[in-house]
């Protein structure tokens, strides 16, 4: 597995969140459910792809005999 290419996507998507976060807090009126939908999307896709590399770690470091099981 190519870590970066699991991470960069990852980073996108907290920067894509970053600038909603930022728009809205400079908007009046506050945040729509829309914009709150979008930003936990993002967050939610970076988790995902951070998960992915976490579980590849893991694996990496877990005793021969749980990946023989």
């Amino acid at each position: 597995m190519d870590f970066e290419e699991m991470l960069q996507p990852a980073m996108g998507y907290v920067n894509d969140a970053r600038c909603m976060v930022e728009t809205v807090a400079d908007a009046e009126g506050g945040m729509t459910e829309s914009a709150f939908s979008a930003i936990l999307g993002c967050l939610w896709e970076a988790a995902a792809r951070v998960h992915c590399v976490v579980e590849e770690l893991e694996s990496w470091m877990s005793p021969e005999e749980d990946k023989k099981a």
